[in-house]
């Protein structure tokens, strides 16, 4: 699997230089956060992950070749996305995705969490996938998901690969959010919390995982 590696840090990375965005979120201190960062051993990442020693050490040689400073933020993120949807807006499900990445809110992600990241939506368990599709949605990050966080993520998705969101279109997501929720909201307090959320998906009432199938085509 190490060539797919090379392809994920090839092809999506090769157009994408490191910079850091004027209008970004990182703190003045952040080249101290950088100076002395280092990736965890070799031994804890395939820990962590199900990658082999020699995967992760081809992707790390190719991360650096592509983003020396050890780190990637948000604007260099979306910049991987466009490549990657070139025929849609994938700005704002550039940055959901981000957003849950980003859980020390410095503006940045490395090595490690998205190394975990991709190991998670390729060669994750369906219940690894679900907790981290749950973070997805939980857009206010307050431990539940409610109706119009579901509906803003599935519109996220439809841009990705359509750059025009007709009334039609959007009455049909809506449609199809409401049935979902009134199906996963037992309790109809209006927000569902992680235990009911992954209950629902296990159920296989909802093909939930259709939420990051792209990324494992187009990542992995």
């Amino acid at each position: 699997m190490a060539h797919l590696l090379t392809r994920y840090v090839g092809s999506l990375h090769r157009r994408a230089s490191y910079r850091f965005s004027a209008k970004g979120k990182e703190p003045e201190n952040i080249a101290e956060v950088l100076k002395y960062y280092r990736p965890e051993s070799l031994e804890k990442l395939c820990r962590k992950t199900k990658f082999t020693k020699k995967e992760i050490q081809h992707f790390y040689q190719n991360f650096k070749q592509q983003f020396p400073k050890g780190a990637i933020n948000q604007e260099d993120f979306k910049s991987i996305f466009a490549q990657i949807f070139l025929s849609g807006r994938p700005e704002k499900y550039a940055d959901m995705v981000f957003a849950t990445l980003n859980k020390d809110n410095l503006g940045l992600i490395n090595f490690e969490t998205l190394l975990i990241f991709i190991s998670t939506v390729s060669r994750g368990s369906k219940e690894e996938n679900y907790e981290w599709i749950f973070h997805l949605y939980d857009i206010n990050r307050d431990g539940f998901v409610t109706k119009n966080e579901i509906l803003d993520v599935a519109i996220a998705i439809y841009y990705l690969q359509n750059p025009v969101l007709n009334p039609p279109t959007i009455t049909r997501i809506i449609a199809h959010v409401d049935n979902i929720f009134k199906k996963m909201d037992t309790k109809s307090y209006g927000a569902v919390n992680r235990e009911e959320f992954i209950e629902f998906c296990n159920d296989k009432k909802w093909d939930i995982l259709e939420s990051i199938e792209f990324l494992k085509t187009n990542y992995i």
